[in-house]
């Protein structure tokens, strides 16, 4: 029973879907789209026997980084998919992330990524070993790991900190491997 303290509150048509007259959400990852804080980098790389290529990402001082791999496929051998805290490596070059808003001026990543296909990785004071993924090879030459929807698993990743996609070819012949990153960037809690 509400006393005469209570005050009644009703929802506001406007958020009320027409047909079922339930209340309309959307997920947070379709939500920070709208809002301009989603991106992606997607691109394939040559990987040679026996190398290993990679993804760094230096994430926001100021922002929680919460990052969902979308899909990796290979073409030909095996390859193995490291996803590495504290670790970083020298050259590569510069890929910027795209933001998945694509109405008015979208608003830059501030998640740095850069992209090498010959890497050496180097471990920092706190390097963690945080999910590792055996994609096999298969009786037709393609090998093939999707997640098309994007995983429903996220990893928020430390304000700050670097972090490596290693995928490595143990072949000894060249595999080239394509993949879809997707992450979103939000303030702090």
């Amino acid at each position: 029973m509400i006393g005469p303290s209570v005050t009644r509150v009703s929802l506001i048509d406007a958020n009320l879907d027409n047909a079922t007259t339930g209340i309309k959400t959307i997920l947070t990852d379709h939500n920070l789209i709208h809002k301009g804080q989603a991106f992606t980098v997607s691109n394939k790389v040559d990987i040679a026997a026996s190398k290993v290529a990679g993804l760094s990402f230096l994430t926001p001082a100021d922002k929680y980084v919460h990052f969902k791999p979308s899909g990796i496929a290979s073409s030909g051998g095996p390859i193995t998919v490291s996803l590495l805290e504290d670790y970083t490596f020298t050259g590569g070059s510069d890929f910027p992330p795209v933001n998945r808003r694509r109405v008015g001026t979208p608003t830059a990543a501030e998640t740095v990524v850069k992209v090498a296909a010959d890497i050496t990785a180097a471990a920092g004071t706190n390097p963690v070993s945080m999910e590792m993924l055996l994609i096999p090879s298969s009786t037709q030459g393609q090998t093939k790991l999707e997640a098309a929807g994007g995983s429903t698993e996220e990893w928020v990743l430390k304000p700050g900190t670097s972090y490596l996609l290693a995928i490595s070819n143990p072949t000894a012949s060249t595999v080239t491997v394509g993949y879809s990153l997707f992450w979103y960037e939000e303030d702090g809690y």
